[in-house]
């Protein structure tokens, strides 16, 4: 017999469960996936419960996740990055089938170190896997400690990139706290993988670009601003068929200045000129990439170039000058970057 009472009491128990259910997060009745290689006592669980709940590690299909398998370059940069982008904001890829690709571009644009060259510096070695795979050799670590010195936005030899990850609290070593006790040489495994960047992740805000050029480890800009730290050098490329604009900068005179005005004056000199003017790539950091916000020609006048960038929102701009250059008395259309500035708008 149908009873109107006892529906009506489901139907309420019902909407209050789901009343309840809307006052608290999903994540708040999500239960950690326990891999079956790491229980709950082994001295990864933490690490690796915490890289599975972000979405940064989904282990395998027979329900482990191999701990002590050692971890390939790119796998370790999938890792990483994923901890701080969003899908959206990785390059595009077309080639499905090869899911490391966004991750190696986007190391490539940040300027990362790699082990291995890019693929294509690959195609003549049969050998070798197809696609970004082919660099996914595996990873010592202080190569580790390189990419990770790199994506705090330093650029640093080997021993004193993980002088500055032990002097950040972001690694502790092996068998001690010194670079010799962090054992370089050795290879990264995953449950240290995601160990460090659990720990990276909680120092540093975001990953950052990496200059061009090595600098001197000074723990004194340990907690600078990395673009702070950028220098400002001026290279022209010496090819014997290529003649450069050679340029020396009177302002800005460092890699990094900061202004509360809407615009900023670049002006130099030109010694060597090859062409009528300069080229200026404008760029706006959006905490994951350098999104360009404008190209502009300097016109070089009696060996001085002046140019207005403006800066129309708060927040960090990256400027390249690039030069053109003569090949046998001809122009070439192509230009070349030969520094780059920040300029921070408060």
């Amino acid at each position: 017999m149908f009873n109107r009472k006892r529906l009506l009491k489901c139907v309420l128990t019902s909407i209050s469960s789901l009343l309840i259910l809307a006052m608290f997060p999903i994540s708040a009745f999500a239960q950690s996936k326990q891999f079956t290689d790491v229980p709950s006592d082994h001295w990864a669980n933490e690490s690796v419960t915490w890289a599975y709940e972000q979405g940064i590690v989904a282990g395998y299909p027979d329900g482990t996740f191999k701990p002590d398998q050692i971890v390939g370059q790119n796998d370790f940069l999938a890792m990483l990055i994923r901890a701080y982008v969003p899908q959206d904001q990785l390059p595009s890829n077309e080639d499905t089938s090869d899911w490391m690709k966004p991750y190696v571009k986007y190391a490539y644009q940040m300027q990362w170190s790699t082990v291995m060259p890019p693929p294509s510096k690959l195609d003549d070695m049969p050998w070798a896997p197809k696609g970004s795979a082919r660099s996914n050799v595996t990873l010592q670590r202080h190569l580790a400690a390189t990419i990770l010195t790199n994506a705090s936005g330093r650029s640093y030899e080997i021993d004193d990139s993980i002088q500055f990850l032990l002097d950040s609290g972001i690694v502790h070593g092996r068998t001690d706290s010194t670079v010799e006790g962090f054992e370089g040489s050795k290879y990264l495994t995953r449950a240290e993988a995601v160990t460090i960047i659990k720990q990276f992740k909680s120092k540093t805000q975001h990953l950052y670009p990496s200059p061009y050029v090595h600098m001197n480890y000074d723990p004194a800009a340990l907690h600078q601003n990395p673009f702070e730290l950028y220098p400002l050098e001026i290279t022209v490329p010496k090819y014997d068929f290529d003649i450069f604009n050679t340029i020396t900068l009177t302002n800005p005179t460092k890699g990094y200045t900061s202004t509360t005005d809407t615009s900023f004056t670049l002006n130099g000199t030109v010694q060597l000129v090859v062409s009528d003017h300069l080229e200026l790539q404008i760029e706006h950091w959006d905490g994951y990439n350098f999104i360009p916000v404008n190209n502009q020609k300097t016109l070089i006048d009696n060996n001085q170039f002046t140019e207005i960038i403006d800066l129309p929102t708060e927040g960090l701009y990256r400027v390249t000058i690039k030069t053109l250059s003569q090949y046998e008395g001809k122009l070439n259309t192509n230009t070349t970057p030969i520094t780059s500035l920040y300029i921070v708008r408060k």
